[in-house]
């Protein structure tokens, strides 16, 4: 049923990515924990193949509603240059939860059932589910990734006794008196993302609570980001070099992470004659913490490299991806089983830097408006894909050796990991050479779309003025004025 699972998982998500585009993130997270929790829950009830089949693949369903919303999420919460470091956070859930699989998931198969596995394992994602929907806050989508927004003092009272907030621009937006001493600028769309930095003070800088509350109070005010036809979204992102060049980059990784994933156990079981309880428990110390150790690491190195070069992330992945070579085939060669486990653990240190670090690249030059729906083409585009590695392994292993020992499953690895490895480690080199450019191409791209949110911000004023007797005998030169700039 993995295949069930994996074609769903992958195609649902373009579905999710553009709405999480649209609708509020939050609730798609909310609905797609709550789904799963209850496909998982079902799962153990199920009493045929084809019961499990298509739970399976509700699964998948379910489980495609979180990545790309919460990237999108992730990314509006942090800037780039700390953006890498909160995505490996993010997939640490990846090893701590193989890590629960094999503990906690494998005592309760073994102590009472694998169908009260899914039970337990699905009922806390119920409350999950509610705890997200009731706690995180749905960032307004306007307000851009920092808390930088410079205060005028100057304030004009205007006829209707209101004033004006009127930013960099010239754009004029009319707000209480109360509001207006609150703030004086509001920035209408997502900051372009750029390295400069703006001299301000902490007393200087506006709370992002207090735009999101006035732009609520007054609905003259932007809320939202412009959202992108489908269209626009599928020519940008299919056009830009670095997103094409880390696509490719990270799925041929994951090829190597799939079939290294596939037939680790294995491998400890027929080359070196473990048992299930060894190579279980040996394995489920050293996945998790390598993982979880590399994964966060690598973010916080790639992070600090991007603050003094914005290639950093990917050079990051150039140099460790590279030093995952040797150890993997250390590992895949040593004739002890405890040195080999040795170089796994360090393989992971440095194997495992690469997602967070990968998916803050693609985030990094995507626009604002259309991060969920790029997400999803990046994770469809690496499980297909990837899942292509354990299937080469497999066939290797199968066809080209002998099978009356365990050379075929080291000689499967040796001949897919390695070189995928250091095939992605290469590509990942290639996409820093794009970085610099596409990122300019971004900030460009976002100031187009302010520039037309704010053309039609006007002339809604203008229609607006336009309508009311009141504006006209009262405000009529702010209405002429609207009216020259909108012609």
């Amino acid at each position: 049923t993995g295949y069930a699972f994996t074609v769903f998982y992958s195609f649902a998500g373009l579905v999710v990515g553009r709405l999480s585009d649209v609708f509020p993130r939050t609730i798609i997270i909310a609905v797609g924990v709550l789904t799963w929790s209850v496909m998982t829950i079902l799962m153990g009830l199920a009493r045929n193949f084809w019961q499990f089949a298509v739970l399976r693949a509700g699964l998948g369903l379910a489980q495609a509603a979180c990545t790309p919303p919460a990237s999108s999420l992730i990314a509006h919460y942090f800037p780039p240059e700390r953006r890498s470091s909160a995505m490996s956070f993010y997939y640490l859930a990846i090893y701590l939860g193989a890590a629960l699989a094999y503990s906690v998931g494998g005592f309760i198969a073994a102590k009472w059932s694998w169908r009260w596995a899914f039970v337990v394992f699905g009922v806390p994602g119920i409350g999950m589910g509610l705890i997200v929907l009731c706690t995180v806050k749905e960032p307004w989508r306007g307000k851009g990734k920092k808390k930088e927004k410079m205060q005028e003092k100057s304030l004009q009272q205007s006829s209707l006794n209101t004033a004006a907030a009127v930013d960099d621009h010239g754009n004029d937006y009319r707000l209480s008196q109360t509001d207006a001493d609150k703030l004086s600028l509001v920035t209408p769309l997502e900051e372009p993302q750029t390295d400069a930095k703006l001299p301000l003070s902490e007393e200087e800088m506006v709370d992002d609570d207090q735009i999101a509350a006035l732009v609520e109070s007054n609905p003259k005010l932007p809320n939202e980001s412009p959202t992108v036809s489908l269209k626009e979204s599928i020519m940008y992102i299919f056009t830009s070099q670095t997103l094409l060049r880390v696509f490719v980059a990270a799925a041929i990784r994951n090829m190597g992470g799939y079939a290294l994933g596939a037939f680790e156990a294995t491998f400890y079981a027929h080359t070196h004659g473990l048992n299930p309880l060894q190579y279980g428990l040996f394995l489920s110390f050293v996945v998790p913490v390598g993982g979880c150790i590399g994964s966060l690491w690598g973010g916080y190195a790639g992070d600090w490299w991007c603050r003094r070069d914005r290639r950093g992330k990917a050079l990051v992945l150039l140099v460790t991806q590279a030093i995952a070579v040797p150890l993997i085939i250390a590992c895949l060669i040593v004739p002890d089983y405890r040195l080999s486990l040795f170089f796994l653990l360090l393989e992971y240190l440095f194997a495992e830097t690469w997602s967070g670090n990968a998916t803050s690249i693609a985030l990094d030059v995507t626009p604002g408006p259309m991060r969920g729906f790029m997400t999803a083409i990046y994770f469809m585009t690496i499980s297909l894909v990837g899942a292509g590695g354990s299937f080469g392994a497999g066939l290797i292993a199968q066809y080209w050796f002998d099978q009356s020992n365990g050379e075929p499953i080291r000689w499967a690895l040796l001949l897919t990991v390695p070189i995928m490895y250091g095939i992605a480690s290469l590509l990942f080199g290639f996409t820093s050479l794009s970085i610099k450019g596409d990122m300019k191409k971004c900030e460009d791209y976002v100031q187009v779309l302010n520039s037309k949110q704010l053309a039609l911000e006007k002339a809604a004023d203008f229609t607006e003025s336009e309508q009311s007797p009141l504006l006209k005998k009262d405000d009529g030169e702010r209405s002429d004025s609207l009216s020259a700039d909108v012609h």
